[in-house]
């Protein structure tokens, strides 16, 4: 199994996740960031 890491949780993040996920169902991906607000949060 293949271990991913993503630095930032933007939209950029979320679509290599997607892509990610896509190609490799089984790997571990670890999502790092500096604010612990979502991307998806209103502000």
């Amino acid at each position: 199994m293949k271990q991913y890491v993503i630095i930032g949780n933007g939209i950029a993040a979320a679509g290599c996740i997607e892509g990610i996920r896509s190609a490799d169902p089984d790997g571990a991906i670890t999502v790092v960031w500096r604010r612990n607000i979502p991307f998806t949060a209103a502000r």
